[in-house]
């Protein structure tokens, strides 16, 4: 795993876990421009948020450093996998119905992500 890559999952894993931030400009530079309707008032919205800068940074990285982009796939995955099991306060999530009613559908995933993976 590539300094880079490690540099942004510490930055992201700064940003959701502070509470004080509510879609607001954090220390990475990411605002609440991927909150679904520019709004992270809950964790699921910041856990959406999160997954789909993390998901654009490491698309960056994969274009200059070479890396497989399934192992970023597989980064990014682990990654909301933790978040839900930390964040969701309603009982086990199952990763494939939170990424199918929360991601998918979200149109600031499909602006950024589905084009570039």
């Amino acid at each position: 795993m590539s300094f880079k890559l490690c540099d942004i999952i510490k930055a992201i894993d700064n940003f959701s876990n502070n509470p004080e931030i509510q879609g607001g400009r954090n220390s990475i530079g990411y605002s609440k421009y991927y909150c679904p309707d520019n709004n992270c008032d809950t964790d699921v919205k910041k856990v959406i948020s999160t997954f789909i800068a993390l998901v654009t940074l490491f698309n960056g990285i994969n274009h200059n450093e070479k890396l497989e982009s399934d192992k970023i796939a597989e980064y990014a995955i682990l990654w909301l996998s933790y978040k839900l099991n930390q964040k969701i306060q309603n009982g086990t999530t199952k990763l494939h119905d939170f990424y199918t009613k929360h991601i998918k559908t979200n149109s600031k995933y499909n602006e950024h992500i589905t084009n570039d993976f």
